[in-house]
């Protein structure tokens, strides 16, 4: 899904918040979903060596690998996908806003 640069810029202010992304991949992160249509990006440290935010299927989420799940990571998981989740529904309600 073709998304504005301002709701990745929103994207990644919530993975930095909540799951350690680095500041200084931001720009990385933003071109490749604006610029080459990515699917998923490895940029959550919290998460583990396999913590990723995805736009895949109409959703945005992140996630771990198996191995790497603990109830912590789980709690963050699940927070931060009801985050992603609102600032997507709220994009696709009132896509004309100009806060996007």
């Amino acid at each position: 899904m073709k998304l504005p640069v301002s709701l990745y810029q929103k994207v990644y202010d919530i993975l930095e918040q909540h799951l350690a992304a680095e500041p200084w991949n931001r720009d990385d992160f933003i071109d490749y979903f604006v610029n080459h249509n990515g699917v998923e990006y490895r940029c959550c440290p919290a998460l583990g060596f396999g913590g990723k935010f995805w736009n895949n299927a109409g959703k945005l989420y992140v996630s771990c690998y198996p191995e790497d799940e603990t109830d912590e990571r789980y709690c963050l998981i699940e927070e931060v996908n009801g985050l992603l989740q609102h600032i997507l529904e709220d994009y696709l309600l009132h896509p004309q806003d100009v806060s996007w």
